[in-house]
């Protein structure tokens, strides 16, 4: 009987273990999955807000550059159209079934401990009987009925072990198909997803590599170069003695006729300075005159 009631206890804390471990690996995934899809909402918007920039960037170009920058930026966008239906399909099928665990396992628990119950109350019929043997075994009819009731215990464990036995069958195999269905709709996702994202990127670096950008280039140089006309044409009607007309030097301030004076002086000196020699012209001169003489 120690052996059957050591064997059953075994068992009983290897089912609390496995569901202990299920209820607290299925909330792990959960919350992970959980997390995974809010950094996808995230990049998803991060990449949305490229694509406003680039539409933004392509309206300020000219026309070939911007056919290119608007058409990336409808990749982009419809890229991250895929990403909103992965992940939103993700959340609906891969995820919203774990919740499910938190009472599939409390279900479970009741159950292990409905049979718990059952083989306690075995315990004490059975104690109840050993009693009655060693004390009273005179009482056939006190005997009879505590056999009758711990045969009654008896089937009652044997039926919650069986059901508990039932049950442990059926949420290991719902487990590892939730499992499969969960993990399998994620992966599925993620292929579908990434395979219309290889293809949208295909075609933006398509577009990017083969679109000829430089087409604008000549119609740009075309309109710096005319501007740059513009900005070197003579003004009409533009002298450079325009602004000192003779009639207007009378009627300059007597300072200005001073500085006119000045600047008449300066460049007569100036003039008689380069009709006469070098001073050390002279000298050379004053020097073979003087040697002249003496000789």
């Amino acid at each position: 009987m120690t052996s059957i009631k050591g064997a059953s206890d075994d068992g009983t804390h290897f089912i609390q273990k496995t569901i202990r471990d299920t209820e607290r690996s299925m909330a792990n995934l959960r919350r992970t999955l959980a997390g995974y899809l809010r950094n996808q909402e995230r990049l998803r918007r991060k990449s949305l807000k490229l694509a406003v920039v680039l539409k933004m960037f392509s309206e300020n170009e000219a026309p070939a550059l911007s056919t290119v920058l608007s058409g990336l930026a409808e990749l982009v966008t419809e890229r991250e159209k895929a990403r909103e239906v992965a992940t939103d399909r993700i959340n609906i099928v891969s995820q919203e079934p774990l919740k499910l665990y938190s009472m599939i396992c409390t279900r479970m628990k009741n159950e292990v401990k409905a049979r718990e119950s059952a083989a306690q109350k075995e315990h004490r019929k059975q104690e109840q009987l050993d009693k009655i043997l060693i004390k009273d075994a005179a009482n056939r009819t006190r005997i009879s009925q505590s056999q009758l009731e711990l045969a009654g215990a008896t089937q009652d464990v044997r039926t919650a072990t069986g059901a508990l036995v039932d049950s442990v069958h059926r949420f290991e195999s719902q487990k590892r198909a939730d499992l499969q269905r969960s993990l399998g709709e994620f992966l599925w996702n993620e292929m579908n997803f990434h395979a219309q994202a290889l293809e949208i990127l295909t075609e933006a670096h398509q577009l990017l590599m083969t679109d000829d950008m430089s087409a604008d280039l000549a119609e740009i140089e075309e309109r710096v170069n005319l501007a740059a006309s513009r900005t070197n044409s003579p003004i009409r009607g533009h002298r450079e003695d325009a602004y000192y007309d003779s009639d207007e030097d009378d009627s300059r301030s007597p300072h200005f006729r001073r500085k006119d004076s000045i600047r008449s002086r300066k460049s007569v000196r100036s003039h008689q300075d380069r009709l006469e020699p070098p001073r050390s012209e002279k000298r050379r001169q004053s020097a073979g005159h003087a040697r002249g003489r003496n000789k």
